[in-house]
């Protein structure tokens, strides 16, 4: 049975080389989006799917400051390579653990 694990990306190159095989690519899946959501005030966090410890797929987050009540968002995402229905379980779990943690509304 698959292990599906999810763990921060840190490397650059890691998480490119990932997002470049979709086709057609999103800006708002790079990891320059994120750089620049940091530099705007929002915390982003690079989510890496695992399966066995192989990256099957790739999801970043942004916890966003809003009026209204602060947020999670994952624009253009998460990116799967395969139709990983068996992450979306593990990867639910993760958003809303961060979404406790950081105290969000949604």
């Amino acid at each position: 049975m698959a292990k599906i694990t999810i763990k921060e990306v840190k490397d650059q190159k890691v998480w490119d080389r990932l997002a470049q095989k979709f086709s057609p690519n999103n800006f708002l899946a790079s990891w320059q989006w994120c750089d620049f959501n940091d530099s705007m005030g929002d915390k982003s966090v690079r989510l890496g799917i695992y399966e066995n410890d192989k990256l099957i797929s790739i999801c970043s987050a942004f916890v966003t400051i809003s009026k209204k009540g602060n947020f999670l968002l994952s624009p253009a995402g998460p990116l799967f390579l395969n139709n990983q229905r068996k992450c979306w379980k593990t990867l639910t779990d993760c958003l809303l653990d961060i979404a406790k943690t950081e105290r969000l509304k949604f």
